[in-house]
């Protein structure tokens, strides 16, 4: 046991540490012999950091950069060509708890620290130990992330099998945008799900999570995964999408204790309280020997300071980190569209009235056919269950209504994307380099609407055309509780 004080920790990293303002405290890299970002810590959990870094510094019996350069098989010079300071410690400690506690780490930085550099490194681990490490993420858009990563730390030799289908979402591309990899055509990926190897051509794996949502349905592809995570590692990257209640949670219950450590990245790590088993099997939550249920309700009901006493738990056992820019001497001028504000109104009026149009359509004529086709549905799975069976046929029709916050949304976007451009424009002609920001980029819709390249011409009158079409669309499930999707014509709705 280990016992340090506040001044313990201040003496040892800098022997005069300025008086602090503000939330956080700065982070002081123990691998500081290579860049450092200047980030701050949570003021929580500042204490806990500086001392786990140093704990495993004693632990390991030499400085933390040497540690990771050993384990990556970097010189001191190319490891800080390669990661920051403050990605050494991140990698260096997850190396440790892998290897030392056959447990993980979670990574919650914030953007701009580099969770994917340091997702790049664990992959480099992994292979040069024996591994074919295994990286989960979002979409697929984030292998050529990762491909670039491994690039930027003088690993792009290694080679990637992609579990997703072959398409070109799918794709890798170099930083000039060249296809470098490519999903294996189907049958030949099939034919290695079956034989659960992977060929010696290729050394590490890649999925997104929507591919282990169906392990009960599609069980090929999860089974692969499984197979191929005992005694591997795992480098789950957004692992908050992989809720604990979810099919995809469960299943990678399984996956993440196959396997010999796993990194976790995500900056909202404990989105929702049954996110955490997921990080229970490979932390120190598991010492609290409660039950999955348990883990849940107790997050659920302590609330938000309970959350922070467990991040800060986990950072003291040196098995989270969580860094983050500075936000000293930014400044906010907000610009508000005031010269606009009529047109503006004039439009969302305009768009809002279609809105209102859509959801009494779907009111007055959708709604009472599929009630009317459900009634029938639920005669029949009356019967079935009088016979004995338990059948949950029926007929279904997601309302408009639930999609109405998010048009909302996109309109106050689209009102707004002339008056950016403008001022994006005057900012380039005053020889500066603006930033945009997106809280959503419509992806899901624009991809039906063609494939990158394409040129499109349209306008908000598509975005409430497909709102109108998706009120005519309805599921049908049968006695076996398979579902099928149906559109209506307007013919079956009736002359008025």
């Amino acid at each position: 046991f280990y016992e340090f004080t506040p001044s313990d920790v201040i003496a040892y990293y800098t022997g005069d540490l300025k008086e602090i303002k503000g939330l956080g405290m700065p982070y002081i890299p123990a691998a500081d012999v290579c860049n450092i970002l200047d980030t701050v810590v949570p003021d929580s959990m500042g204490y806990e950091t500086h001392i786990a870094a140093r704990i495993v510094e004693i632990k390991i019996n030499k400085d933390l950069h040497e540690y990771v350069a050993e384990k990556l098989k970097y010189s001191s010079f190319d490891l800080c060509k390669s990661l920051s300071a403050e990605q050494v410690d991140a990698v260096g400690m997850a190396i440790y708890n892998i290897e030392v506690k056959k447990q993980g780490m979670i990574i919650g930085d914030q953007t701009g620290i580099g969770k994917g550099r340091v997702a790049a490194a664990m992959i480099r681990y992994g292979c040069l130990n024996g591994m074919h490490p295994i990286f989960i993420s979002e979409k697929p858009n984030l292998f050529t992330d990762i491909y670039r990563d491994l690039t930027d730390i003088g690993s792009s030799d290694l080679r990637p099998f992609i579990v997703n289908a072959k398409e070109s979402k799918t794709d890798i591309k170099d930083f000039d945008g060249n296809i470098v990899y490519q999903a294996p055509d189907k049958v030949y990926q099939d034919t290695i799900f079956k034989i659960k190897k992977l060929p010696a051509e290729y050394d590490f794996i890649c999925s997104t999570y929507s591919q282990l949502s169906s392990s009960d349905t599609k069980p090929i592809k999860p089974a692969f995964i499984l197979a191929m995570a005992k005694d591997n590692l795992l480098v789950m990257d957004e692992s908050h999408n992989a809720s604990g209640s979810s099919k995809t949670g469960e299943f990678l219950q399984g996956v993440i204790k196959a396997s010999k450590g796993v990194m976790f990245l995500s900056a909202t790590f404990a989105k929702r309280p049954d996110n955490m088993p997921i990080y229970a099997l490979k932390t120190s939550i598991s010492d609290a020997n409660m039950t999955k249920e348990e883990l849940v309700e107790a997050i659920t009901n302590g609330g938000v300071a309970l959350q922070e006493i467990l991040a800060s738990q986990l950072v003291s056992e040196g098995q989270m980190l969580r860094r983050e820019r500075s936000n000293e001497g930014v400044v906010d001028n907000f610009i508000v569209l005031t010269e606009k504000g009529e047109e503006h109104k004039a439009v969302f009026n305009n768009i809002t009235e279609v809105l209102r149009d859509i959801m009494n359509f779907q009111k007055d004529y959708i709604t009472k056919v599929i009630d009317g086709m459900d009634d029938i549905a639920a005669a029949r799975n009356q019967e079935i269950r009088e016979r004995g069976g338990t059948s949950n046929a029926g007929v279904d029709n997601a309302p408009y209504f639930s999609k109405v916050f998010m048009v909302i949304n996109q309109i106050l976007f689209s009102i707004k994307a002339k008056s950016v451009a403008e001022l994006a424009i005057q900012r380039l002609e005053e020889g500066k380099k603006p930033i945009i920001a997106f809280s959503s980029t419509m992806e899901s819709f624009l991809d039906e609407l063609g494939k990158v390249g394409d040129t499109i011409n349209i306008d908000f009158r598509t975005v409430l055309q497909n709102g109108l079409d998706g009120v005519m669309r309805y599921t049908v499930v049968d006695d076996n509780g398979d579902k099928e999707y149906k559109i209506f014509t307007p013919d079956e709705l009736g002359v008025e």
